[in-house]
């Protein structure tokens, strides 16, 4: 069950960014929302990266319960940041959730026509969570469990 569990919380959170966008995303957001418009945007990214950080932060603290580890301790601590930070970027800060601010931010620092392509997103967090995975496996070397 323990195995599974990533796995579940993956495809969970997969399916609730799809059907956020698909079903509750506000209607002054561009287009009306189509399933092929989740991957033509290229939203498919930023839910796989949603989906993977949920995942790692799960698998972190089931290593954690299971081995008590500093290093996994870290690991679900840093996941949950890095899936809180990116779903605060994604929602709050480019203004589909009632908030303005990436264009108000943008406007202050010049930088409006700055872009970071959705799969750079997925690319860094799936780089992030690959190396924390590896630092974990090897700091648990001596720990028996």
């Amino acid at each position: 069950m323990k195995k599974l569990m990533p796995s579940a919380i993956f495809v969970t959170a997969f399916a609730m960014h799809l059907i956020y966008l698909l079903v509750f995303r506000e209607p002054g957001c561009g287009p009306p929302p189509t399933l092929s418009g989740y991957f033509s945007n290229g939203d498919v990214f930023l839910g796989f990266s949603y989906a993977l950080g949920a995942a790692f932060s799960v698998w972190s603290f089931i290593l954690f319960m299971s081995c008590r580890s500093k290093s996994s301790a870290a690991g679900a601590a840093s996941g949950t940041v890095l899936t809180t930070g990116l779903a605060a970027a994604g929602c709050f800060l480019t203004g589909c959730c009632g908030s303005p601010m990436f264009a108000v931010y943008a406007g202050i620092f010049g930088i409006g026509t700055f872009t970071i392509p959705k799969w750079v997103v997925a690319l860094l967090t799936a780089s992030l969570c690959g190396a924390s995975i590896w630092w974990q496996k090897k700091s648990r070397i001596g720990c028996g469990c």
